[in-house]
Parts: structure tokens; sequence; C-alpha cells
């Protein structure tokens, strides 16, 4: 089923909108608007975080959108992941943990975190084992998503 703005009521479509601005921001080379090239980046990065890390911000705008946070942050990763390979971005991050080295796309395939998920972690200065230890989400009150980094260790 395809989503078309035009049927849905005045808030939804704004806060849709909202969500569909921040997909073109992150899967784009050069986001509009930007003034220069350090800025683009800069709100590519923000929207990608946006979209890859769990927040309750994120998960409120889904809910007014009508939309299901997990699906929508499932489809932006994929989309991420799509402009990055589309552009020609390699993989060239890695990360040692317990004496294994290996590229965050090779750590992704291993422990089944999304590559985007764990860039944007090792993009923010985590220590290998917060780059590559699981998240766990739960419900809270309200249907808004709570999450915390396990101790887990990766395989």
């Amino acid at each position: 089923m395809t989503l078309h703005l035009k049927d849905l009521n005045a808030d939804r479509q704004l806060w849709c909108a909202v969500i569909l601005q921040q997909i073109e921001d992150a899967t784009s080379s050069y986001v509009r608007g930007a003034t220069n090239r350090r800025q683009s980046n800069k709100l590519r990065d923000e929207a990608r975080s946006w979209l890859v890390e769990p927040s309750a911000d994120f998960d409120q705008t889904c809910n007014l959108a009508g939309l299901n946070p997990v699906c929508v942050r499932k489809s932006a990763i994929e989309q991420i992941t799509k402009s990055d390979q589309r552009d020609g971005a390699r993989d060239v991050r890695t990360v040692t943990f317990d004496g294994v080295t290996r590229s965050l796309g090779e750590w992704s395939k291993v422990i089944g975190i999304p590559a985007a998920v764990l860039h944007h972690r090792f993009k923010n200065g985590l220590s290998p084992e917060e780059v590559l230890a699981p998240t766990e989400a739960k419900r809270t009150t309200g249907g808004m998503v709570e999450t915390s980094n396990n101790a887990g260790r990766p395989a």
C-alpha cells in the first residue's frame, strides 16, 4: 500500500512531510538550502541521526503522522544504505573488538545491527564496545520507545 499525502488530514500531512524531508536530507549528496558543503554534510548527518538513533521525538513525530516508528526507521535505514551505495560511499572505517578488526559493514553483518547505525555511533566517538552494543527497545506508557545500550558483547 502506498501512502498518498493528499489522502490524509492536514495534521498528518504535516508530520509526514517532516519525516519525508528528513529522509530526503539524509539521502541527498547535497542538502537543498545549504550554503556550502560543510553545512550540507552537517544537515545530512543531523537528519541521519534523527532517523537512525531511537528517540522520543522521532517516535512522537511518527505517531502524529499515523506511522509505525519501527517501520519508518527500518525503511529510512534501507534508503540511507542504498543512497550511500549509489553515491559510491565505501566502508573503510574499522573497529577492533576483542582482537578482531572488521569494517563497520562487516560488523553489521556479523552482529545484525544496520551499518548506518554503526556508522552513526562511530562518528559520535563511542568506544568499540558502545559502537557494537545491541540496543534494546522497550515500550513505555503512551506507546513511546525508550532505549538503552545493552552491556552484551558482539558475537
